[in-house]
Order: structure tokens, then C-alpha cells, then sequence
């Protein structure tokens, strides 16, 4: 079978390879994926590169990179690999140390347990327990309270302290 015939090569000339770097006038984006637990897929570019004339004719070459942070300013690593965990609230954990994992009987079924510590949760002795949990814990030792102090005030009452 013959080969196509290519307008940019003259006829006779023999095919040869080039590798990527040899190419002019190209545009390479590298772009992370970031796979959230609700399923959600959230996607950014990291560094673009291109190759391109300018009004000359003169290939000029550009670099871009771009610095992405979560909502705690922490910089997205280029290199995915590098993350080592992402909590239930989409902060990127880059460390073991900075992750741990909600412990709470209170945490939501859906929703994932990973934390960042400082910023998503805090450490109990019991393990870790997440802001979402220590806010509803907090929430339940004020209505005990009330209604403790509720009971207390009833039996003054009917005890004729009151």
C-alpha cells in the first residue's frame, strides 16, 4: 500500500522521526484532576507552555505556572503525587501528620471522614473529631444544660424555694 502523500515533505525524502521537543509553533497544558468523595471532578491547569512566532517570525518561548491553593492557601503541588490526602472539605493534605480521621459517632454518613488538623478538626483524646461534629457536640451540652438548670428550677419551685 502507498503512503499518503505529505504537501510539507518533498517527494523522495525519507521519513524520519523527530521527538516532541524538535516541533515548533506547540501549545503543551498540563492539568491536574482532583476527585472529590461527593464524585464531583474539579480540574486545573498547572503549567502551560507554548512555542509560537511572534511579529517577526521569530519563535519566541513562554512557560506559565500557575499557583492553585485550596480555601486554607495551601499551593497545589504540580506533581499530583505529591498530596497526600484531601479532607471532607476539599483542603489538600500534604503530610500524614496534618491528616487525621473523624472518630465522632455524630459525623454524617456521607460525608468523608479525613480531616485537616487545625483547619477541618482538631485531636480528642478519643482520636479526632471534625469542626462539623464539635459543632453539634457543642450544641447538645447546651441543651443538656438548659435543661438541666430547667429541672433544677422546677423542683425549687414545687419545693416552695423558688
Amino acid at each position: 500500500m502507498p503512503e499518503p502523500r505529505n504537501p510539507l515533505r518533498g517527494e523522495g525524502q525519507p521519513r524520519e522521526q523527530m521527538s516532541a521537543d524538535q516541533f515548533d509553533n506547540q501549545r503543551v497544558t498540563r492539568r491536574m484532576r482532583v476527585h472529590r468523595p461527593d464524585g464531583t471532578v474539579e480540574e486545573f491547569r498547572v503549567s502551560e507552555s507554548s512555542s509560537c512566532p511572534d511579529e517577526n517570525g521569530v519563535y519566541v518561548d513562554t512557560e506559565t505556572y500557575d499557583l492553585v491553593t485550596d480555601a486554607s492557601g495551601t499551593v497545589m503541588p504540580s506533581d499530583p503525587s505529591r498530596i497526600s490526602a484531601i479532607s471532607h472539605s476539599g483542603l489538600v493534605i500534604m503530610t500524614p501528620g496534618e491528616a487525621a480521621v473523624c472518630t465522632s459517632g455524630l459525623h454524617p454518613a456521607n460525608r468523608s471522614r479525613t480531616i485537616k488538623l487545625g483547619y477541618d478538626g482538631r485531636r480528642t483524646a478519643e482520636g479526632a473529631i471534625c469542626s462539623a461534629c464539635d459543632g453539634r457536640l457543642g450544641t447538645i451540652y447546651i441543651v443538656i444544660f438548659i435543661f438541666c438548670l430547667a429541672v433544677i428550677l422546677g423542683i425549687w419551685k414545687g419545693v416552695g424555694l423558688f
